[in-house]
């Protein structure tokens, strides 16, 4: 999943390379998504183990 992630995003920056606020912009979006997915698991995670326990 994260390989694929990394592939599309090189392949992106390969394509627009000739415009830096595009590249900037996909970095961007790309990072905001992983770090909300991992902030999501982070969070579930604990209070999944609360409610169980």
């Amino acid at each position: 999943m994260v390989m694929a992630v990394v592939v599309l995003v090189m392949l992106l920056l390969l394509a627009l390379s000739q415009n830096l606020l595009v590249v900037v912009v996909v970095v961007v979006v790309v990072v905001v998504v992983v770090g909300a997915a991992f902030a999501t698991l982070w969070w579930t995670g604990p209070q999944m183990q609360q409610t169980v326990a």
